[in-house]
């Protein structure tokens, strides 16, 4: 499998906001990329409250800068947004609109959130979209490093039923959404779900890198370590 892991950074996003009309149609918005799809019209829900489950069922539950290249390779930014999890897409805030991009459209995206200690105060994180093999369930996921061996970090979310027992007066009395961490290492022809086992992954990644053992050794992975992993490829890009 063909991971494009090459930096959307280089490309010109350009603000597409007059070629792009939101209008109301009862309770549907319909989202129409006419310079895009040659005035195909796409239809996306307004948003209400889906569930009053406990937790997030999204990767930030803040809204950041998003920029984001579709599937035919036009790009679009100037609006602010957020990943939702649970139905795999992608809310775009404009002003007092919330709309839901279906996923099928997006190619990429990048989100931008503010960080003190990042160059320029900005954070960009970027997220690509795992098509198929068994790995496809989790939707858009962000690339943490990117080069000959790449790592990804994916999110399951699971919804806890309430197990409230009334006869002990213990448990939940409501659901809630569990967020499960997922580390992922890809190549150009293939594409690996990390175990938070040293053993089980030290194997995977000797698979792509013989040398990987030594390091895994030396320094201790931790495998459920996101920063330990990262600069596990980061070392192995870079023998």
């Amino acid at each position: 499998m063909q991971l494009a892991v090459n930096c959307l950074t280089s490309l010109s996003l350009v603000v597409l906001m007059s070629n792009v009309c939101l209008s109301q149609r009862g309770n549907v918005y319909q989202l129409n990329f006419q310079s895009m799809y040659t005035g195909e019209a796409v239809d996306v829900f307004d948003l209400r409250e889906k569930t009053s489950v406990k937790g997030s069922m999204y990767y930030f539950d803040e809204w950041h800068d998003v920029h984001i290249r579709f599937a035919n390779g036009k790009s679009l930014s100037g609006y602010k947004g957020r990943y939702d999890l649970q139905f795999k897409s992608l809310e775009l805030k404009r002003q007092n609109e919330i709309v839901e991009v279906p996923s099928s459209l997006i190619d990429e995206f990048l989100i931008e959130r503010e960080d003190p200690g990042a160059i320029n105060g900005i954070d960009t994180l970027r997220f690509v979209k795992i098509s198929d093999g068994d790995l496809q369930s989790l939707g858009f996921v962000e690339v943490l490093e990117s080069g000959p061996i790449s790592l990804l970090r994916g999110v399951e979310l699971e919804v806890l039923p309430a197990n409230y027992v009334t006869t002990h007066d213990a448990g939940n009395t409501g659901s809630k959404y569990v967020q499960k961490e997922v580390l992922i290492i890809a190549s150009e022809d293939r594409i690996d779900r990390l175990s938070s086992k040293k053993k089980e992954s030290a194997k995977i990644l000797e698979e792509y890198q013989e040398k990987s053992k030594d390091y895994i050794l030396d320094q201790k992975v931790n495998f459920k370590n996101q920063d330990e992993v990262t600069e596990l490829i980061i070392h192995l890009n870079n023998v």
